[in-house]
């Protein structure tokens, strides 16, 4: 969907830290296919390391998020499935607005006790605009032991 943006956010465990701050807008609308709207801050995560997810509003409406209630998953086999070691900690259900040409952060622990291997962080955007709620993943990082 051409309202859809791809959201960032990090792996599993406690701590949340979300930040905004501005960047210059994309004027085009465009598909998360074509732009990754949600990233990690780095490619490779030790085990028990904090991850940074960076989420970018490239769109031109403001469209709602929580990144704390994401969740990880791991490639295995082929393909993505849910982390059993996702997260320890509580997360707030509040609905945060990010404008356009703005971007978030979200910092989290990772799990000392997650394998090494491929993962991205799978989250739910609002399209405040349309009123639709759209799964977004993350670019893929490794985590190593």
């Amino acid at each position: 969907m051409r309202n859809v943006v791809a959201a960032l956010l990090v792996l599993a465990s406690v701590g949340c830290r979300q930040s905004v701050s501005p960047l210059d807008p994309d004027p085009s609308l465009i598909s998360d296919a074509q732009v990754r709207v949600l990233t990690t801050e780095r490619d490779s995560y030790a085990a028990g390391e904090t991850a940074v997810v960076i989420l970018t509003n490239t769109f031109r409406h403001a469209i709602g998020y929580n990144l704390c209630v994401s969740t990880l998953e791991r490639q295995r086999s082929g393909s993505w499935h849910q982390s059993e070691l996702d997260r320890d900690g509580a997360c707030t259900m509040e609905l945060r607005i990010l404008q356009p040409g703005s971007r978030a952060t979200y910092s989290r622990r990772l799990n000392p006790a997650l394998p090494a291997g491929e993962y991205r962080i799978r989250t739910t955007l609002e399209n405040l605009e349309a009123r639709t709620r759209e799964p977004v993943v993350s670019t893929t990082f490794r985590v190593t032991r």
